[in-house]
């Protein structure tokens, strides 16, 4: 409206339509008359009487005296806003409306241009005919009978942002520009097919202060002293990626389609390990399954025009979304600073210099306005309005899982239109598996702008939005989730009618088996949603209760372990382990609390942190072993509900990608992580650090992957594979069985497969004596460990034990011996630990390489301190 008011505004005062730099935006509307007759136009409907669609002398003088390039189809001063003008053959003009908000109909009538100029106001029995300027959709053919001019076409078109009303001597110039904008010529077509797939990997960079060594164990700080954290945080994957593309001198056609949709959830503290996914079951009949996203879109262009788009189509089939109150939190403080953050702002705060620079160069340079070319800006406005001849994005169907689950204070860290989003995400209730849909959103013959496009988006389906409250409220676990409850019984119900009517169709024999199969089903549905819906109000009394412990951080454990355990299922068995887990774990951190809570208060806030502390481990004394106990009646009711449940549970797509760190460019600690080629192996690594020792990830923040190395023992032919993981705080060494096939719990080897160890516990490395071991590394440890797999429990020069690291070349040797010396100092006796100018000389190929006689110096040197007393 507020465009077309503008445009009406200008053309009634008669403004030039190309003439001034000035030009805001391309008309919306102008009329063209490629026909040979003139054409009398009205924007008032003629009373019935002929006379009135006839033209005085005055104003056919002045119509005939008008600059048709210059002029817009009405002059408002001159002849009235009732009196129609005539627009002659081959003329084009700009046409304004005198009620720009109204509705856009144009009358016409064909004049006889046989007869004199002079007596043009003379015809009478003029047949009048009506036109809507904004449909876009129908062309009119005129009747032969009325005259010569029978068989003209009339309609409207799209043309570089504005909508041409256009009268044509036949209907095949119609015809051309509707074959145009749906047909593109292939000069080039590319079709692609990715059955493994595409993943896109988001990899955080974050500022932390809440330690003194950042959660990657490196000494990267940022101008304010905050730690570097770089961590991967998302991974989208993407299957059976298959396309096509067709790009012509005349536009491009695109079509793009993809199996399956998963984005993981990486985020620490996670609640649900994957965000979004599809259906991942397939029928094994099925080959040819739909594909989860599919995308369709022609684009054409005219010479120096506005986009025109006669077909773009999206379709996305019914999938899970499942998020958490901490994980939207730090999507929001992760994408509002991009969002807010332009270009020239980026450059600026990050080179104030090169910013103030660049803009004095440009003001210092820069063209007098004056001198602008019309032509570019013309172009320019005539680009912010797009055609859409169909756009169409099919209904959506989700269903929505969300955890009221509790949010650090580091998460917190959003601002400006973030935070009303945050409040209202903030005060949603949990919810399971909320069943929404969205209709469709449809569009046709459509010209408007592309942030006018959006906005008519997103008001669509935030009015969608706001009619899911109620299946939102019924989803509710606080009150049952009646709607999964109702769900499941109907289910059953259905099923217990339909099955046996399907088999008795076909025989008894099928009569009885769809009988078992709906019987089964009715029992399933009615125990699973009455299970669930107990489970739900259990877990709802559990938070509750668990906030008298005034312990944020048992009361984000005790969420972790519950969503966990829902998410990995098991039957009434596991229901009953994870009851003996939850009634000794709120034991134990009813009674430890009493003793850390007070400790850790201290080192936090100091005297008061202290009282404050041992006010939580008072109350959670009391308060955790009471939520141990009904936490483990909900695990056995949660069990049962599992054994009954045959949805789908969702997994990560790979595992989370490990960083390697390198050294810091000091010398001295570790760097930042850097991003590298996804490695599986190294994956696994890192979740190793993560499994060992007892330890957890989201507790313990300084111990995180750095480096591996993995070889096989005691030779290449061997099925035993030793990992040898470089973390920030711990060196650990595991051996696995390669001969088994699956990468499961089973492939480990017991007993002595695994050694941990902190770096202060390890005296030093060297590389080995070639003459003795061979190409190795040396880890001399203080303890003996009863770690199998290359440990020498009886060591030449001491007590201790040595794990020795096999290396089948001098470049490997290297390799392995540079991944300890960023934790050199962390050891026990690092100068015994020789640095690279010691031991390394020039190969020939201009590589380093450790010297084996240098090896030998810096041992007899280190052998003769021993003796003199200086040993380690």
């Amino acid at each position: 409206a507020s465009a077309g008011a503008g445009a009406g505004a200008g053309a009634g005062a008669g403004a030039g339509a190309g003439g001034t730099a000035s030009t805001p935006r391309a008309p919306l509307f102008m009329v063209f008359n490629s026909t040979k007759w003139p054409i009398q136009l009205s924007q008032v409907k003629p009373a019935s009487s002929s006379s009135n669609m006839n033209l005085s002398n005055t104003a056919l003088a002045t119509a005939a005296a008008y600059e048709v390039s210059e002029a817009v189809g009405y002059s408002g001063k001159e002849a009235g806003v009732g009196v129609p003008w005539i627009l002659p053959p081959g003329r084009e003009q700009v046409l304004g409306w005198f009620q720009p908000n109204g509705n856009h109909t144009l009358y016409f009538a064909f004049l006889d241009s046989d007869l004199p100029p002079g007596m043009l106001h003379g015809q009478e029995n003029l047949q009048e005919h009506a036109l809507n300027a904004e449909d876009l959709t129908a062309v009119r053919t005129l009747d032969r009978r009325e005259g010569p001019w029978g068989g003209v076409a009339c309609g409207v078109v799209a043309r570089n942002g504005t909508r041409v009303i256009l009268f044509s001597p036949s209907k095949t110039e119609f015809d051309a520009i509707q074959s145009f904008q749906e047909t593109v010529s292939r000069n080039l077509s590319i079709a692609f097919k990715l059955p493994s797939g595409l993943g896109v990997s988001l990899v955080q960079d974050s500022a932390s202060k809440r330690d003194s060594l950042d959660s990657n164990g490196s000494n990267a700080r940022n101008a304010s002293g905050a730690s570097i954290v770089r961590r991967e945080v998302m991974f989208l994957s993407l299957t059976r990626v298959e396309g096509s593309v067709a790009i012509g001198g005349d536009g491009q056609q695109l079509e793009l389609a993809a199996g399956t949709l998963q984005i993981d959830n990486h985020f620490r503290s996670c609640t649900f390990p994957v965000i979004m996914c599809g259906p991942n079951k397939t029928d094994p009949k099925d080959h040819a399954p739909e594909p989860f996203l599919r995308i369709s879109c022609v684009r054409r262009q005219e010479s120096g025009g506005a986009p025109t788009y006669p077909y773009v189509c999206m379709r996305l089939l019914e999938g899970d979304v499942q998020v958490d109150l901490p994980s939207i939190m730090k999507i929001i403080g992760m994408v509002t600073p991009i969002a807010q953050t332009t270009g020239q702002a980026a450059i600026a705060e990050r080179s104030p210099k090169t910013w103030i620079q660049g803009k004095s160069a440009v003001y210092k340079y820069q063209a007098p306005k004056d001198t602008i070319d019309t032509t570019d800006v013309v172009l320019k406005a005539q680009s912010t309005r797009i055609y859409f001849q169909r756009f169409e994005i099919h209904p959506i169907q989700i269903s929505l899982s969300f955890i009221q689950a509790p949010v650090e204070k580091d998460d917190v860290h959003v601002r400006g239109v973030a935070t009303g989003l945050v409040q209202v995400v903030g005060n949603i209730s949990t919810v399971h598996r909320a069943p929404l849909r969205f209709n469709c959103f449809t569009v046709e013959h459509a010209m408007e702008s592309q942030n006018t496009m959006v906005q008519i988006l997103v008001t669509h389906y935030r009015r969608q939005g706001l009619r899911q409250i109620l299946r939102l409220a019924g989803s509710m676990a606080a009150i049952g989730n009646p709607v999964d409850l109702v769900s499941n019984v109907g289910t059953g119900v259905k099923d217990f009618f339909y099955e046996p009517a399907k088999g008795l169709v076909v025989g008894p024999k099928e009569f009885m088996t769809g009988l078992a199969k709906g019987t089964s089903s009715l029992g399933t549905g009615v125990v699973h949603g009455a299970l669930n819906s107990v489970t739900g109000v259990g877990n709802t009394v559990n938070r509750n209760l668990a906030m008298f412990a005034m312990d944020a951080e048992y009361m984000a454990d005790t969420e972790r372990k519950r969503n966990q355990a829902a998410q990995e299922g098991g039957g009434l068995g596991r229901g009953i382990m994870n009851a003996g887990d939850n009634i000794m774990g709120g034991i134990a951190d009813g009674v430890t609390g009493i003793f850390s809570k007070p400790v850790q208060g201290a080192r936090k806030e100091g005297l008061g942190g202290f009282f404050k502390g041992v006010g939580q481990g008072l109350a959670g004394v009391v308060v955790k072993p009471v939520v141990g106990v009904t936490s483990a009646a909900v695990s056995v009711v949660q069990g049962a509900s599992n054994a009954t449940n045959d949805s789908e549970t969702h997994a990560h797509v790979r595992l989370r990608r490990a960083l390697p760190i390198h050294a810091h460019p000091g010398g001295n600690g570790l760097g930042v992580a850097y991003i590298s080629p996804y490695s599986e192996e190294a994956a696994w690594a890192q979740r190793s650090i993560m499994n060992m020792g007892g330890n957890k990830e989201k507790k313990d923040h300084r111990v995180k992957y750095v480096n591996h190395h993995t070889y096989k023992y005691p030779n290449e032919i061997s099925a035993v594979k030793v990992s040898v993981i470089f973390s920030s705080r711990f060196l650990f060494a595991r051996a696995v069985d390669t001969s088994k096939a699956s990468k499961t719990e089973s492939f480990k080897l017991g007993d002595g497969a695994n050694l941990r160890c902190l770096w202060n516990q390890v005296a030093f490395v060297r590389p080995a004596d070639p003459a003795v071991k061979g190409i190795a590394i040396e880890v001399h440890l203080y303890h003996t460990s009863p770690f199998k797999y290359g440990i020498d429990t009886a060591p030449v020069d001491g007590g201790g034990s040595v794990l020795t690291i096999p290396c089948n070349s001098e470049a490997t040797q290297l390799h392995v011996y540079r991944m300890f010396l960023p934790h050199r100092s962390s050891m026990g006796d690092p100068s015994r630990v020789p640095v690279l100018a010691d031991i390394t000389i020039l190969a020939p190929n201009g590589h380093l390489r450790i010297d084996p006689s240098k090896l030998g110096t810096v041992h007899n040197e280190y052998a003769a301190a021993d003796g003199g007393g200086g040993g380690g």
